[in-house]
């Protein structure tokens, strides 16, 4: 019976999540269809030495946050080579494409056992990297906040969370984030672990991840620019938003469709929203062509 109820349940959270799917790229088509002849009569004049820029900050962003999973299992005791631990994230990280994130888990948790690291060790890093990887970009969000000159009601009430800055740090605290951890692998059928890591180190791991999350808004901004002209004075809003956008994927399994219309929204507030939505579903290609590069360049690792 209880075998019955845990399938009906994950049964409706997959047909919610793909009706929020549906529903997201239903307003996006709506948008594109009432804006086509605009969207035809823009002076597509794309800047193919931004767009280069954006492509190669992409990819070296990418390695860099590969590079960063390996140190979070170097920092729990895990030993892999820097190649062998890049050829295993990229590899891996294509599952998340499958329905259900466990997919991405289950792959590097196999493939490092097959290296001769432990389970719980495994476990134990691809549950810590998301949570530092969320806790820093919704830092990078809050701190872009004083530089957004276009707000709305709701974007101005967001001022209030900025006490999430100290609770997120407070979350990062070993003893702290240990029970949490063990409760996420309690939920995964894997064994309680007790961390031997030390607050300073994630608050490096933290200071990198918030890094990356600017690395990827320069990157983002170069690719905006690369087909329309947007200040420079607005790249701390561009980190922002793409930082926020970010941690939206995790509401789905592929985070398709949440993306899109995250940057369509807060696009919009500063570009024409036919050029938000056309922005969006470029980054959703852009971000995929840089996955497949980068598997294709560890492939051989």
């Amino acid at each position: 019976m209880r075998e019955m109820l845990r399938v009906r349940k994950g049964m409706i959270k997959r047909i919610l999540q793909v009706l929020l799917i549906v529903v997201i790229f239903y307003f996006l088509a709506r948008n594109l269809y009432l804006n086509w002849n605009k969207i035809v009569k823009y002076d597509w004049n794309i800047n193919y030495y931004f767009l280069t820029y954006s492509f190669l900050l992409l990819i070296v962003g990418s390695f860099l946050i590969a590079l960063g999973w390996n140190l979070i299992l170097r920092v729990l005791g895990g030993r892999l080579g820097c190649k062998r631990a890049l050829k295993i994230f990229f590899i891996t990280d294509l599952a998340k494409y499958v329905p259900g994130k466990v997919w991405t888990i289950v792959g590097k948790v196999y493939l490092c056992a097959k290296e001769g690291i432990p389970i719980a060790k495994t476990s134990a890093s691809v549950v810590i990297q998301p949570l530092i990887q969320v806790i820093a970009g919704i830092l990078i969000f809050l701190l872009s906040l004083p530089f957004w000159t276009k707000t709305n009601d709701f974007m101005n009430q967001l001022y209030f969370f900025l006490p999430l800055i100290p609770l997120g740090l407070i979350v990062l605290h070993p003893p702290i984030m240990t029970k949490l951890l063990n409760f996420v692998l309690t939920r995964l059928k894997q064994k309680p672990i007790e961390l031997n890591i030390k607050y300073r180190d994630i608050l490096l791991i933290l200071l990198l991840w918030c890094g990356l999350w600017i690395l990827t808004g320069i990157a983002s901004y170069f690719l905006i620019i690369s087909i329309y002209s947007f200040p420079v004075s607005q790249l701390p809003v561009v980190i922002g938003i793409f930082s926020i956008a970010g941690i939206s994927q995790f509401l789905t399994p592929s985070g398709i469709g949440v993306l899109e219309g995250v940057l369509t929204v807060l696009l919009g507030l500063y570009v024409p929203v036919h050029i938000a939505i056309f922005i969006a579903l470029l980054v959703r290609v852009w971000k995929t062509v840089t996955e497949l590069v980068c598997v294709a360049i560890t492939a051989k690792f």
